[in-house]
């Protein structure tokens, strides 16, 4: 890849990636700041439901462990072998409990069940908008007599509860915002390319061939920054073709007018992208006919078609030429038409019609 073909298309590839970047930051933060704050409090205050399971037999054998923990610093392998199966079966219920743990007053872990394939089955795409890493604890104080002093936590680790009506509507609900924020992201984003970087990347390789090769004008300008450039190139253009049109008439001082003028349209053809150029001498008369005394007739070789034929039959009419006195220039159809010749000079005319570069080539 060059160099230039990267100028080219920096602004693209950075525009698309401060889109996605974009995109992704905002979903992102629907999903942990918005979707899984209001999916909490569901879940916490239906704990119990969700969590059917009696704890009292756990909780009188973590209380067993904390105090021998706290006495002897080890804990017995029967009870140790008690508390895990106790755990095991709550784990392996339909609860959205996935780990349990019991933790020392000194924040010290002493055993820990986690069941990780529950995990992951719970965080399904029904109750999940984005990440699939929800989880929150809830803990018990631990006691090792009633009334006693708090000898440790017996820790819940929940996750998001399956097939439970209140999430997947909610689930539903924050997919439709983002939704929502998708189809605004992208049509901003949309909007951006097409009114400013694609116009940018075009006038850049207008610019980048003016090195090698004189101003081509954009055929449909969509942007005020096409627009500006094609009013530039226009200018470039016509001066090139003065300069043009005096060495002529420098190198050739016998030439008159229309021997000059019948050089306009290779001039034109070389430096426009226009499909045909065409000078006409003409002289309407009273009855509002147009006479052709002369023509002159360049083109891009694409189309065999007879363009002055053509220019004559739907251009160039009584009507138009009545436009041409009040404006100047006629945009009719394909061509646009424009007066070269001055008001000294009537009643014979001399018209410039150019088929435009983005009009079909004319059928007869």
């Amino acid at each position: 890849m060059t160099l230039r073909t990267i100028r080219k298309n920096y602004l693209f590839a950075l525009s698309l990636v401060v889109y996605l970047a974009t995109l992704l930051m905002l979903l992102s933060e629907l999903d942990r700041q918005y979707y899984q704050v209001e999916k909490e409090p569901l879940i916490k205050h239906s704990f119990r439901a969700l969590f059917p399971d009696d704890t009292l037999r756990l909780q009188q054998v973590s209380g067993q462990i904390l105090v021998q923990h706290e006495a002897e610093g080890i804990v017995d392998a029967r009870l140790a072998t008690e508390w895990r199966e106790i755990v095991q079966s709550m784990l392996d219920g339909e609860g959205c409990v996935f780990q349990i743990r019991i933790v020392s007053k000194d924040a010290e872990e002493i055993l820990v069940q986690r069941d990780d394939v529950k995990f992951r089955r719970l965080n399904g795409f029904a109750n999940t908008l984005f990440y699939r890493n929800f989880r929150r604890e809830a803990s018990n104080e631990i006691v090792g007599s009633p009334g006693g002093p708090r000898r440790g936590l017996l820790s819940f680790h929940y996750t998001t509860p399956s097939q439970y009506e209140p999430i997947v509507a909610l689930t539903n609900r924050y997919r439709l915002w983002a939704l929502l924020i998708f189809a605004a992201i992208t049509a901003c984003y949309g909007a951006v390319v097409r009114h400013l970087i694609l116009p940018t990347k075009r006038v850049v390789s207008r610019i980048d061939a003016v090195a090698s090769a004189p101003p081509k004008i954009m055929p449909r300008p969509s942007s005020l920054l096409e627009k500006a450039y094609n009013n530039l190139a226009r200018d470039a253009i016509l001066l090139r073709v003065g300069q043009a049109i005096r060495s002529l008439s420098a190198e050739n001082p016998t030439f008159d007018q229309s021997a000059v003028l019948a050089r306009v349209p290779d001039l034109l053809i070389e430096l426009l992208d226009y499909r045909a150029v065409l000078v006409f001498d003409l002289s309407p008369d009273k009855a509002g006919h147009v006479l052709v005394s002369g023509c002159a007739e360049a083109n891009d070789g694409s189309a065999s078609q007879d363009h002055r034929d053509h220019s004559l039959d739907h251009v160039l009419t009584p009507d138009t030429l009545k436009e041409l006195g009040d404006a100047g220039r006629v945009v009719s159809g394909e061509y646009v038409v424009c007066e070269i010749s001055g008001p000294d000079e009537r009643p014979h005319r001399t018209c410039l019609a150019v088929l435009r570069p983005d009009a079909c080539p004319p059928t007869l």
